[in-house]
């Protein structure tokens, strides 16, 4: 899956121990999905041209688990206390009583 370039270069700005060599090997990160309760590591890679970032290994559990299809948005949000990816890919259910 590839990342957006400006979107996760300002949440590596706050992550903690984020190097160019650890980009380029990778760096494990957390994903939490609140709704099933699951956490799922995975890595983020830069490639060498420094223009593309992607979630490498780790990546097709999540996108199985999440039934994610080719094409479809991951919305993710990072959580600087937690230190970790929150999925937001969940529907809203409005409940009328």
């Amino acid at each position: 899956m590839v990342l957006s370039r400006e979107q996760i270069e300002s949440v590596l700005a706050v992550m903690d121990g984020v190097t160019d060599e650890g980009l380029r090997n990778g760096k494990e990160v957390d994903v939490y999905d609140a709704t099933e309760e699951d956490e799922y590591k995975v890595i983020i890679k830069r490639f060498n041209d420094n223009t593309k970032y992607v979630f490498g290994k780790g990546w097709s559990t999540m996108k199985y688990s999440l039934d994610l299809e080719e094409g479809q948005e991951l919305k993710l949000y990072w959580h600087r206390g937690y230190k970790r990816f929150i999925v937001l890919n969940f529907q809203y259910t409005l409940l009328m009583i």
